[in-house]
């Protein structure tokens, strides 16, 4: 488990899960989205299982049951995942609001044409 970014309410974290490992049922007061980079396993959501592999994502909202495994034999698993979670007074961003922040924040890598 890598950290990758903090924030006010949020974790980017980068996973490598060893074949033979079992994350058991669970549950978070907060949500999860994830996507996996590499390898596969099977996740498990409300007591139904099924397998995840390289590019397919999940999204696990509050308090969902869930669990994942790698079984034996298998390469590992990396998979990137981000947890999130605000105090009820925060208030959710609209979807206008996360695209004017972006905006704002992330910068483009290309250089500007010379003219």
């Amino acid at each position: 488990m890598r950290p990758l970014v903090e924030g006010v309410g949020t974790k980017l974290i980068l996973y490598r899960i060893d074949p033979g490992t079992r994350f058991e049922d669970h549950r978070h007061e907060f949500g999860e989205l994830g996507v996996v980079l590499q390898g596969k396993g099977r996740i498990s959501v409300e007591g139904t299982d099924r397998e995840i592999g390289v590019g397919e994502s999940y999204f696990l909202p509050p308090n969902c049951l869930h669990g994942l495994s790698v079984a034996e034999g298998h390469e590992p698993m990396v998979l990137v995942d981000v947890t999130t979670f605000l105090p009820p007074d925060i208030p959710i961003p609209t979807t206008s609001q996360m695209t004017e922040l972006t905006a704002r924040v992330v910068r483009s890598r290309r250089r500007p044409a010379r003219g």
